[in-house]
């Protein structure tokens, strides 16, 4: 496996920590033109700010409770030329508006804001870790979610894929009611086409908006491949085993042990911040056996972080505190 392959772990890992993290207290952006808002339709979390602009013509923003009762509480702005105006949604609900000038030719708008919460995806629970996966056949996958919230959860974006750049990922909307410390599985509709052999791991993401903790989202599993006569590819015989990392809490230094059937070829250790930061990244080549690694943390700040191992026998990651 080249250095550049197991890459592909660490970077998506870490696009799945900023991603996440930007989504908290954000501010979105409309413009108010012509005869419309665009765009007139948004999804946001308690706490976020919208920004309309008006860049032509005499508009306004009326989202009184006078105008529509319906809205969990009122804001709006007079009807003028050239203006910017900012709101900050505190309370969860429907919010519908309308500029007042031009409602009539269609100029409304609606604000979905919803709870912040924590969802993750404990685990993926078909195809099942160890299975053999052809390449170009078809398989039903399961998710595992988990509400680690104290807020009922009603719907959460799933994902699944293999690291493979030739992987098409399934993206789906789990719906249901889900309590505060309950788990349900999802199975997608869809079904998800092997089409890229290169890497062997698998993930699984509940890829909730305004997730208070990101970093429990993604759960990842290593598969076997085999072509359509049933030979297996070597880059997927194995699992990962990657030991618990010590000491946790660490102070000065952090150990972890790898092993597995097929620890051979390179591998990555990549420490991340909670941000999604590659802070340190230690490569190994042509490895034989099992590998314990010592990580110097002594200049890091207090705060939780993330370890990422990817090896020719998959890839798994840890969190630790420091």
């Amino acid at each position: 496996m080249k250095i550049h392959t197991t890459r592909l772990f660490v970077l998506a890992f870490s696009f799945l920590l900023v991603t996440n993290i930007s989504n908290a207290q954000t501010t979105w952006d409309v413009v108010a033109n012509a005869f419309s808002f665009s765009p007139a339709n948004i999804t946001i979390i308690v706490g976020d700010s919208v920004r309309w602009t008006n860049t032509s013509g005499s508009h306004n923003v009326n989202g009184t409770t006078t105008t529509y009762p319906s809205n969990p509480e009122s804001f709006g702005n007079a009807v003028a030329s050239a203006w910017v105006f900012t709101y900050g949604f505190t309370i969860a609900g429907t919010y519908n508006y309308q500029c007042d000038v031009h409602v009539t030719g269609g100029m409304t708008g609606v604000i979905t804001v919803l709870e912040p919460g924590d969802a993750s995806c404990h685990m993926v629970v078909a195809p099942a870790a160890g299975s053999t996966l052809t390449l170009n056949s078809s398989y039903t996958v399961t998710l595992r979610l988990h509400n680690d919230s104290n807020t009922v959860i009603t719907s959460i974006p799933v994902k699944f894929s293999l690291n493979g750049p030739g992987n098409t990922p399934l993206n789906e909307i789990w719906t249901g009611t889900l309590n505060p410390g309950d788990s349900v599985d999802y199975t997608f509709t869809s079904q998800f086409t092997v089409a890229d052999t290169s890497d062997s791991t698998g993930y699984g993401i509940a890829d909730m908006a305004g997730d208070l903790f990101p970093p429990n989202n993604l759960a990842t599993v290593a598969y076997v491949f085999s072509n359509t006569n049933g030979i297996e590819n070597a880059a997927g015989n194995s699992q990962l085993n990657l030991a618990p990392i010590y000491p946790n809490p660490a102070s000065n230094n952090l150990s972890l042990v790898i092993s597995g059937n097929k620890v051979d070829g390179d591998a990555i250790i990549s420490l991340i911040s909670v941000e999604g930061k590659i802070l340190k990244e230690l490569s190994y080549s042509n490895l034989a056996n099992d590998l314990q690694v010592n990580i110097d943390v002594s200049d890091l700040p207090s705060g939780l972080y993330f370890v990422s191992v990817v090896t020719e026998s998959g890839s798994a990651y840890r969190k630790f505190v420091k």
